[in-house]
């Protein structure tokens, strides 16, 4: 990540891989340490970032806290506790340890992992399904089963990412951040009551998974979705009527 947004300030890595952060800075979550970096996160009054050689470096909130040694690949950052991922896929937390989501990070390898707004924090297997660990309340009773490839969450809800497109969203759905929009998406995330996707235009307009993914199903599944005006269907993104065009 080379853009972090975090309560009240955000982060950037410039194209020479330093850092500038702006906003907020009560408790030094703008304070960027010299060097180069090649992922950043922000958070509750925190910042951290992974440098070029894999090592970490934390400002702000809990920063005076080290950070675990040895090389990382990722990090997050939740409410006053700290996420990142080995190279080796393995995990590690610090911090603030509500509901234990520092001490109960769950053993082995993942293919990525977050912290939530608040305290919790979720990860997908290897396998592709979602682990789940701290505060046990709306999001832990729900979680989708299958297999995934990216999951954020909120502070009661979640949102996960499935290898062809769609997603599926859980927890407090009190404003409609439980209930992710039935399309296909590039990327989705979760933030405090809202969540967010980046929604695409697939030619696989049925959605099939196995050979032939294009095919005459497909043309005419396009063919509806363009007739009955969805999104869905304005493949050149186009934001300006007509909206939908040849």
């Amino acid at each position: 990540m080379r853009l972090a947004g975090g309560f009240g300030h955000d982060c950037i890595i410039r194209p020479d891989g330093t850092l500038l952060c702006w906003g907020s800075n009560d408790t030094g979550q703008c304070n960027a340490p010299s060097g180069t970096f090649v992922k950043v996160a922000a958070g509750y009054s925190a910042s951290a970032g992974i440098r070029a050689d894999g090592s970490i470096a934390t400002w702000g909130f809990n920063s005076e806290i080290p950070p675990p040694e040895g090389t990382f690949k990722d990090i997050w950052i939740g409410k006053w506790w700290y996420l990142a991922q080995r190279v080796d896929g393995s995990l590690v937390a610090w911090g603030t340890n509500q509901f234990g989501v520092v001490t109960s990070v769950p053993p082995g390898s993942f293919i990525t992992a977050t912290a939530s707004d608040t305290w919790f924090g979720l990860a997908i297997r290897l396998d592709g399904t979602i682990a789940h660990w701290g505060h046990h309340g709306s999001v832990s009773t729900t979680i989708p089963s299958g297999s995934f490839v990216k999951v954020a969450g909120g502070s009661n809800s979640a949102i996960a990412l499935r290898a062809d497109g769609t997603a599926v969203a859980w927890g407090a759905n009190s404003v409609g951040q439980g209930t992710a929009p039935p399309q296909r998406y590039l990327d989705v995330d979760m933030g405090e009551g809202f969540g967010i996707g980046i929604a695409v235009c697939y030619a696989n307009c049925d959605g099939s998974t196995a050979p032939p993914f294009l095919n005459i199903n497909d043309f005419v599944c396009f063919l509806n979705y363009f007739a009955g005006g969805e999104q869905y269907a304005n493949c050149d993104a186009s934001t300006t009527p007509p909206v939908l065009n040849i």
